[in-house]
């Protein structure tokens, strides 16, 4: 159960890999589908498939939304008035503001700024202060991952959230390996420290949504690329359609914007 990928794995051998397999527990019931034929038909059919299901049970055990807000999550279909007016259609503004927001120039200003935030971040590192001898690092990767994540993060949320939460980047990562375990829905008394890492992560990104409430009017920003308080235009549009979707919630927009961050 601590182990999905382990779980799923085992349970495609169990039958006949041709024959799609369902796991039924507590929390929740997942098929498992492989062998060539078994997927190609699973394509063939995905018009009439769904994870709209799959995904809120994920927004809701994976990244802490409340139960009585997931609702709000779901695509909604347009309703007659909204078709008829242009930027009504809430599903349409998001795909909108993903087109827009993470491709062609704002995609190539994310990128500059990201590279520029990466290579601050190494050259501050002072054990670099060191000329032309070679220095060994306890764990290359914990080095690396931890100033991508910070660049990446300023880049597109701004510095704030990395200045009002300092564990960030930790934080982060702790959760990044229990995330496997929210996954499977397992209840917080069977699995207490991956509630705890979520529950972190939710405080930190709460706590910037504060900040950048009392202290940032988005709609008086204008049409910039990028600010300290919410980062990238991107993440500011983001904000705007939560609003326009009803979802005032502080867990719920955290959650939706832990979403994000994860992804």
């Amino acid at each position: 159960m601590r182990d999905g990928q382990s779980l799923m794995l085992k349970a495609s051998k169990f039958n006949d890999h041709t024959v799609p397999t369902q796991i039924i527990l507590p929390v929740f019931s997942n098929y498992v589908v492989s062998g060539p034929e078994s997927v190609l038909t699973y394509f063939k059919e995905s018009r009439d498939l769904s994870t709209t299901s799959r995904s809120l049970a994920i927004m809701v055990n994976a990244f802490g939304c409340p139960k009585h807000m997931v609702h709000f999550f779901k695509p909604q279909q347009p309703s007659a008035a909204s078709s008829k007016q242009p930027g009504q259609n809430i599903e349409q503004l998001i795909h909108k503001a993903v087109q827009t927001g993470l491709s062609g120039a704002h995609l190539d200003a994310l990128t500059t700024r990201y590279q520029e935030n990466m290579a601050a971040a190494i050259e501050a590192s002072s054990m670099f202060d060191t000329g032309d001898s070679w220095i060994e690092l306890p764990d290359l990767n914990a080095f690396v991952e931890k100033r991508v994540f910070e660049a990446a993060v300023q880049s597109m949320f701004g510095t704030y959230m990395l200045s009002l939460n300092p564990t960030l980047a930790d934080d982060f990562w702790a959760f990044n390996r229990v995330i496997g375990t929210l996954f499977m829905g397992l209840p917080r008394w069977l699995s207490p420290a991956a509630y705890r890492e979520r529950d972190k992560m939710l405080q930190n990104i709460a706590k910037w949504q504060r900040h950048g409430e009392e202290h940032c009017d988005i709609e008086k920003l204008g049409d910039i690329d990028w600010e300290p308080y919410y980062g990238s235009k991107f993440i500011r549009e983001r904000q705007r359609l939560l609003d326009k979707r009803g979802i005032m919630d502080p867990t719920a927009r955290a959650a939706e914007n832990f979403a994000f961050m994860w992804a």
